[in-house]
């Protein structure tokens, strides 16, 4: 990406005309059921070929350490030889919070990237590169992954805080977003695009974090979520979502994407996480976070959790008004016979071929038609309201479970990953189609660690078995 220049009097342009339509943006509304449907295929009857998981945790299996990232086969275990620990170290330096924060897997690569504070040459842990810090590239064989020191990223060995955020593009170029600031180095703020060798090839300057990336390949076309109001220093109507071609380098603002009624206009504090699903040959954006209004009297915690509805309609996205998204809202919730005492983040947002949407994130107390209370995870149905039947105790009592991903398999189990405790294991579990702990898939007590507070895992991938 080049980095367009737009001027202030073609910014005025845009306020006084406002971009009501999708048209410049989205060509083929047919490409993006196909997109849609490729990543919602579940066809499959077997469980997964592998599991890789990263994220914050440090454990010791066969007698080799495990940091951050980890492979495992489609029942959980460990694959011996799965890493390549000659060659390969996540190194946290124990001044904070590090780890694996966001994966991208193709044929042959695996992209890392999150805040860990470079590589580790040897299995002590006594020194480290910092110029693989925050992003790594490993070679992929299909059986074992290796570090790829030929890959360097230009980022600045000072650099501080996360990306959050990682996207591969048609191109072989790879999206960076977070919340890392490179003062006079080469990134660019918050967003920042690198070629196949790790140059960097453009980015946006941003105002503050960029939570995620969505990439609908088949226009090129890559969506843009967080917690900044503006962008490359432009009006603040870019409140924590921007459109960007990435063939063309335009940007577009929300309101040329969304089509929200003029009575509940998007105002969202902090996005976390968008999905997009093919509900029955209908496309449906899903969008998660946080807002600090509360509601109307206002009860209990004032951070309040937020998941938005748009069906597109061949131009844009219109918000669905018969979606119930505020759970946390008092008088809506009791004509929806569902209420939340404590409902503070939407963390991730999945999708199943049946409609169904899951909800993963900070909440405990949110209480469905029959009183029964969901903490950490909730399935929703296409009106938005919780389904009763799907309510899996991931946590003990004494815990609100935070949940960061949420996996659907191609069988249509469900894969879970967090920060939770339920007395047998913590970070990662399997739950059946009806909600059910799946005993089949292992389950591990991640123990504490001196440089590791509470053990985590923030990012899975799913390598399915080839059809038959």
């Amino acid at each position: 990406m080049k980095g367009k220049k737009i001027t202030y009097l073609f910014i005025l342009l845009i306020l006084s005309l406002v971009i009501l339509s999708c048209d410049d943006i989205f060509h083929d509304a047919g490409k993006i059921l196909e997109s849609v449907r490729e990543n919602n295929d579940f066809n499959s009857q077997r469980d997964p070929q592998k599991i890789i998981i990263g994220g914050y945790f440090k454990y010791n299996y066969n007698g080799v350490d495990h940091e951050a990232l980890a492979v495992l086969d489609g029942n959980g275990e460990f694959i011996e030889g799965a890493l390549d620990y000659t060659t390969y170290g996540i190194y946290g330096d124990g001044s904070g919070y590090w780890g694996i924060h966001d994966m991208e897997l193709t044929a042959d690569t695996l992209y890392v990237a999150g805040n860990f504070q470079g590589y580790a040459s040897t299995s002590a842990y006594t020194s480290f590169d910092d110029k693989y810090k925050m992003l790594m590239r490993f070679n992929y064989d299909g059986a074992s992954l290796s570090h790829d020191s030929l890959y360097i990223p230009a980022n600045d060995p000072t650099l501080s805080s996360s990306i959050y955020s990682i996207q591969l593009l048609n191109d072989n170029s790879l999206v960076i977003g977070g919340d890392f600031y490179d003062s006079g180095g080469p990134w660019i703020n918050r967003f920042t695009v690198l070629d196949s060798v790790g140059t960097v090839d453009g980015g946006l300057v941003l105002d503050s974090t960029v939570n995620d990336l969505f990439y609908i390949a088949e226009e090129n076309i890559l969506l843009v979520a967080g917690h900044f109001s503006s962008v490359n220093a432009l009006p603040d109507f870019y409140q924590g979502f921007v459109v960007v071609n990435m063939t063309t380098d335009e940007i577009f603002p929300p309101g040329s994407f969304l089509l929200d009624s003029p009575d509940d206009p998007l105002i969202i504090t902090e996005i976390f996480d968008i999905e997009l699903s093919d509900n029955d040959g209908v496309i449906e954006l899903f969008i998660g976070g946080q807002d600090y209004n509360a509601p109307s009297p206002p009860v209990g915690n004032t951070l309040w959790g937020v998941l938005r509805k748009y069906v597109f309609n061949g131009t844009q996205f219109v918000s669905d008004s018969a979606f119930n998204s505020r759970f946390h809202d008092v008088e809506l919730s009791r004509d929806a016979e569902s209420y939340s005492l404590y409902f503070d983040n939407v963390y991730t947002i999945a999708t199943d071929s049946k409609g169904f949407i899951y909800l993963g994130g900070s909440f405990s107390g949110i209480k469905d038609i029959n009183n029964n209370e969901h903490k950490g995870i909730m399935r929703i149905t296409s009106n938005g309201m919780i389904d009763p039947t799907f309510n899996p105790e991931i946590s003990d009592d004494m815990n609100t479970p935070q949940i960061y991903d949420i996996q659907i398999q191609a069988n249509g189990k469900i894969l879970v990953a967090g920060q939770f405790y339920d007395g047998r294991a913590n970070g990662i579990l399997r739950l059946t189609a009806d909600g059910n702990i799946d005993e089949s898939f292992h389950r591990y007590a991640l123990p504490s660690d001196p440089m590791i507070n509470t053990p985590a895992v923030y990012s899975i991938i799913i390598e399915e078995e080839p059809e038959e």
